[in-house]
Order: structure tokens, then sequence, then C-alpha cells
């Protein structure tokens, strides 16, 4: 609570901040310079949502191979398991056969 209530009064402060800089530039008669200036945040943060937005993009992408290879290796793991029992089965088969001399 008390670190949401920080994180709202800096914003607060930073909006009073901000319009306070604006009317400055108004009475000095710089508003072009001003206008220049909102300019470039906006294009700042288009090129910082751009970024997150190819970070986040990568993220998945790494995400989805983690996860195909875990499907792989789960798969492999299971296909060797499998070939273990059918290798002691037919082992177990062929000992029974000929403990009893009954395979022909």
């Amino acid at each position: 609570m008390g670190t949401a209530l920080q994180i709202e009064m800096a914003l607060d402060q930073a909006k009073v901040f901000e319009e306070e800089l604006k009317l400055l530039f108004m009475q000095t008669g710089k508003i072009d310079v001003w206008q220049k200036i909102k300019a470039r945040q906006a294009e700042m943060d288009r090129d910082d949502a751009k970024e997150i937005g190819a970070l986040r993009a990568e993220e998945k992408k790494a995400k989805q191979k983690q996860e195909e290879m875990t499907e792989i290796a789960l798969v492999i793991a299971i296909v060797f398991f499998l070939m273990f029992f059918a290798f002691v089965g037919v082992n177990e088969l062929i000992d029974f056969c000929q403990k009893t001399r009954g395979c022909a």
C-alpha cells in the first residue's frame, strides 16, 4: 500500500512539474521548443514500445523452443523406456524357451 502511494505521489508530482515546465516555455515564447520536446518524447515512447514488443516476441519464441525441446526429450525418454521393456521381454522369452525347450 505504501509503495503504491509513493508511486502515485511521484506520478502526480511529475505531472505537476511537466505542467509548470510547459507554462514556463509558453511564458518565454518558446512553445515550439516545448512541442519539439513532446514530439521527441512521443518518438522515444514509440521506440520503447517497439523494443518491448520485440523483447516479448523473443521471450515467447524462446519459451516455445524450450517447450518443444522438453516435448522431444519426453518422447525420446518414452521410446527408450519402451525399447528397454521390449528388450527385457524378449530376453525373458528366450530364457523361458531355453529352459523349457518348448519354443520351436
